[in-house]
């Protein structure tokens, strides 16, 4: 993976963070590449498709225990 902004070298990141999904709150670990010459933030579709992927996860186990607790 090279930096879209200048072409350069680009390090893969990750920090604790939260997300609102479905009015509720769901930490995850957030991956994102820095560009080494300017520290700016991005990701790729691959990266976002895997944040995301954590999040859904947490909301599907969460689900299946309250459908668990209902019968």
């Amino acid at each position: 993976m090279t930096s879209p902004f200048t072409g350069g070298e680009v390090r893969l990141c990750e920090e604790p963070r939260s997300m609102t999904y479905r009015k509720e709150q769901y930490n995850y670990i957030h991956r994102h590449y820095q560009c080494v010459d300017t520290g700016m933030y991005f990701t790729d579709t691959e990266l976002d498709t895997a944040n995301l992927e954590q999040v859904y996860a947490q909301y599907r186990d969460r689900s299946e225990e309250h459908t668990s607790e209902l019968q």
